[in-house]
């Protein structure tokens, strides 16, 4: 038996799969952090990569506040900044590499402190 990874289902979509050998390439790591991110929000936020693309270019300022109502989520669930500031920058690189430049301006409550 071998062991498949939660989230790496959403390689069968050639654009994540795309998205995931790019940041790849610079990172084996970081790509897999990445997937494994993306994959979560999704989850947690009932949606899939194609919609989060979808959204962030029909409606940027929707999506932004969207994104700003699970950073206070995940905070006021007493997450660390450090675990929040991933789901940020798996974001914006998964969307720059669907050519939307979004500014996640989003302020994460003590960003850089880790548990």
């Amino acid at each position: 038996m071998t062991f498949e990874p939660k989230y790496r289902i959403l390689l069968e979509k050639d654009s994540v799969k795309r998205w995931y050998e790019n940041v790849s390439a610079g990172s084996r790591i970081t790509a897999d952090v990445y997937l494994r991110t993306l994959g979560l929000f999704c989850e947690l936020n009932d949606t899939n990569p194609e919609e989060i693309v979808k959204l962030a270019k029909d409606d940027p300022r929707e999506f932004k506040n969207k994104f700003l109502d699970f950073v206070r989520s995940l905070e006021k669930q007493g997450k660390a900044g450090s675990y929040i500031v991933r789901f940020k920058k798996t974001l914006k690189s998964w969307l720059k590499f669907n050519d939307i430049d979004l500014k996640l301006d989003v302020k994460i409550k003590v960003e850089y402190e880790t548990p």
